[in-house]
């Protein structure tokens, strides 16, 4: 499992005779395998969301680029850098693009999108239908901060994707960040006429119809997704995270509440609840909802964390000191900004506002 094809995968599919590799569409290692004929061969996939191979790994023994992606998996991102441009230069196009591919990642790897984003762009020049290849220049991009480039490259990759669910969700996304409604809603009701039976499209185009200020075609969006599973908690979560983005505390709340009743020790849940409850304290100077508040983010840094997902007691306890400190309660506030920072070392807010307190 990783970005590139190194010496650790490869000694992996001769143990145990790999014949055949099945991938989610866009991934990375699917486009080492795709530039890699003489070792890969693409077949029909099942369906349109996987990527299928068979596997010859009779001529990876000699693969100039295998030592540069063992340094790319190991981390050392700088070596990896030197490697694939050498070998950038003695390759024919197969090597000059997966070259590329690695310098690219090398470059995210180093946290500098921008210097990644030249080596993607020569991706979709080598291959301009290469859907995969306009998604890694987006993300690029969108690192970077070149929102309205990254949209574009999403909008080139759909071009030749069209039924891809995961482009079709960042491009509304990214319109949603923009402003943009009636592109959001646009994909977003796309998605929801091709699967009807996933709530959470329909969650998610309930939230930009609100934002787009259609409040009677949001809530039947949310009364449908509701319908398809009214005892699902997670159904719940994404209506209440659609109200949420749109500024609708008050019925986002209800939304968390219900979650949280189906599910009492979904930490995530029970955070996006108390954070929910903050947001309506410090807004309408609510101490009832301070009270909520207070003990529900309490006791979501208390729970541990449903598999598989993030913890989440770092930022509970980072909620729970800014509502302090929106009260004026600074002694609890540095207390908890204190306890923040030992779960989060990194946390610049907590640091932040524990000096302006301690001064």
């Amino acid at each position: 499992d990783g970005p590139a094809l190194d010496a650790d995968m490869i000694r992996a599919l001769q143990y145990y005779e790999v014949d055949y590799v099945m991938l989610p569409k866009n991934d990375e290692l699917g486009e080492q395998m795709k530039h890699r004929p003489g070792s890969f061969t693409a077949l029909a996939p099942p369906g349109n969301r996987y990527a299928l191979y068979e596997v010859d790994l009779s001529s990876l023994e000699s693969d100039d680029l295998i030592p540069a992606n063992d340094l790319l998996a190991e981390g050392d991102f700088e070596a990896a850098t030197d490697a694939y441009e050498q070998a950038r230069e003695t390759g024919g196009e197969d090597q000059t693009f997966l070259s590329n591919l690695g310098l690219g990642q090398s470059y995210e790897g180093q946290r500098l999108p921008e210097e990644a984003v030249p080596y993607f762009e020569q991706l979709t020049a080598l291959d301009p239908e290469d859907e995969t290849a306009h998604l890694l220049l987006a993300d690029a991009q969108e690192a970077a901060g070149n929102r309205d480039e990254a949209r574009a490259s999403l909008e080139r990759a759909l071009e030749f994707a069209p039924d891809d669910v995961r482009l079709r969700l960042r491009l509304a996304e990214l319109a949603t960040a923009a402003g943009d409604e009636e592109v959001a809603v646009r994909q977003y009701r796309s998605l929801v006429e091709a699967f009807p039976e996933v709530p959470e499209y329909r969650a998610q185009l309930g939230g930009a119809l609100l934002l787009a200020g259609d409040d009677e075609a949001a809530n039947r969006q949310f009364e449908e997704a509701t319908d398809l599973g009214p005892v699902s908690e997670s159904i719940h979560a994404s209506v209440g995270d659609a109200l949420q983005a749109a500024g609708r505390l008050e019925g986002a709340a209800a939304r968390y509440e219900r979650a949280v009743e189906l599910d009492p020790k979904n930490q995530l849940y029970v955070y996006k609840l108390g954070a929910t409850y903050a947001r309506l304290s410090t807004g309408g100077r609510s101490e009832e909802y301070a009270g909520r508040a207070e003990q529900t983010l309490t006791r979501a840094a208390d729970l541990q964390p449903v598999p598989s997902s993030p913890d989440r007691r770092g930022a509970a306890l980072l909620s729970l000191g800014d509502l302090y400190y929106q009260w004026g309660r600074e002694e609890e506030a540095i207390t908890v900004y204190e306890q923040v920072l030992e779960v989060n070392p990194d946390s610049e807010p907590a640091r932040t506002r524990l000096e302006e307190l301690q001064s």
